[in-house]
């Protein structure tokens, strides 16, 4: 069972900030979740991009390749990335980095 001495802290730059608000911005959202406030859907959105940027960058310094990104299997499964290296074979990432709770 993964304790909270587990985790890691990923490093997030200025950089990583404006690519993620850049893209947060251009990207229209389906709050398909629940009725939440356009600021805290905005919040949401801008917290997962930055995750995901971050992964993507931990991933790659780890030896990993990115096989797809922002993918559907047709079946209407989201898949966040696509992984694989010499010991794994196109492994499904769902990255959970903007969930927060109902207010």
């Amino acid at each position: 069972m993964l304790q909270k001495e587990d985790a890691i802290q990923l490093e997030i730059t200025d950089e990583m900030i404006d690519e993620a608000l850049t893209h947060a911005l251009q990207m229209s959202f389906l709050d398909n979740l629940r009725n939440r406030a356009p600021f805290v859907q905005f919040d949401s959105k801008l917290r997962g991009y930055l995750g995901e940027i971050a992964m993507k960058k931990l991933i790659l310094e780890s030896g990993v390749s990115i096989v797809s990104v922002d993918s559907s299997d047709g079946s209407g499964e989201d898949i966040d990335m696509c992984i694989e290296n010499d010991y794994i074979n196109n492994i499904r990432l769902e990255i959970k980095t903007s969930c927060i709770p109902d207010i």
